[in-house]
């Protein structure tokens, strides 16, 4: 016969359960941990990628000095930015010969981020330094800086950007027409068959490539570059973007622009 077995005290059968749930708690604060781990890596990928992110914004020009700007940005405790400035086709010699003046004359580029109505957002005036090509000639400049007072927000709601410049136009450096090879001189020729016929129209219509309240200049994609002579009418061109159509209008030396989108009309007249 056996022997029967004490009936267990509550303390021993308290200590039985803990010795079953041990196991199963032991699984679920592991599956618990492991959970928090992905979703940690997953936040912190994002918050690099994120900060690493660089954005590319379009091309500006400055047809008046025969220049054309890259920007690219990114967030990383700053808007961090390197700016970079080259010649345009057939603008190279007048771009290596201002490089080379002795003593040079005053250059400066502020670089602009704007929203998507063209308001000023950030603004920074990075040092430039040039670089010498493999055919030993200037054919660009490099600024790289910061953006002050310029928040992470802000760095989203930009949507383009664009330049205010110190840099002689093609038609203030006169070694430009002493030392012109023969594709800048065919370039110059077409420059002065273009005033001709801009002149000699009743209207001429253009696409615009960027404009400044400020100082009253427009940029158009193949018409050259214009300021607004009325300071009056300045304001005029805050909203005005690119591509805006604009409908140029001159009777001898007096021209009109037209934006062909906002119908909006300032005195202008042509910068070189």
């Amino acid at each position: 016969m056996s022997e029967l077995l004490p009936p267990r005290t509550p303390v021993e059968y308290i200590v039985r359960q803990d010795s079953r749930r041990k196991p199963r708690v032991l699984v679920i604060v592991a599956a618990s941990l492991t959970v928090l781990l992905i979703a940690l890596a997953i936040a912190l990928h994002w918050f690099w990628s994120k900060k690493a992110a660089v954005r590319t914004f379009p091309t500006a020009r400055i047809s008046a000095s025969g220049l054309q700007g890259t920007l690219k940005a990114k967030w990383d405790g700053g808007v961090r930015y390197v700016v970079r400035i080259r010649p345009m086709h057939g603008s190279e010699a007048h771009f290596n010969e201002v490089l080379r003046m002795d003593p040079r004359p005053p250059i400066s580029f502020t670089v602009r981020l704007l929203d998507a109505d063209g308001f000023e957002i950030c603004e920074n005036t990075p040092v430039v330094q040039p670089s010498i090509g493999v055919d030993g000639k200037y054919d660009l400049l490099t600024g790289e800086s910061t953006f002050e007072n310029c928040d992470e927000s802000a760095f989203e709601r930009s949507s383009k950007w664009g330049m205010r410049y110190m840099f002689p136009a093609l038609s203030d450096n006169p070694q430009s027409s002493a030392t012109t090879t023969p594709s800048v001189t065919q370039s110059t020729r077409s420059d002065i068959t273009d005033r001709r016929r801009v002149a000699n129209s009743s209207s001429v219509e253009a696409t615009l490539t960027g404009s400044d309240f400020q100082s009253g200049n427009i940029e158009t994609l193949s018409n050259g570059s214009y300021r607004v002579t009325r300071s009056a009418e300045k304001m005029t061109i805050l909203l005005w973007e690119s591509p805006d159509k604009v409908r140029i209008e001159c009777q001898g030396n007096e021209c009109t622009a037209t934006n062909l989108r906002t119908g909006e009309s300032v005195h202008i007249q042509r910068m070189h």
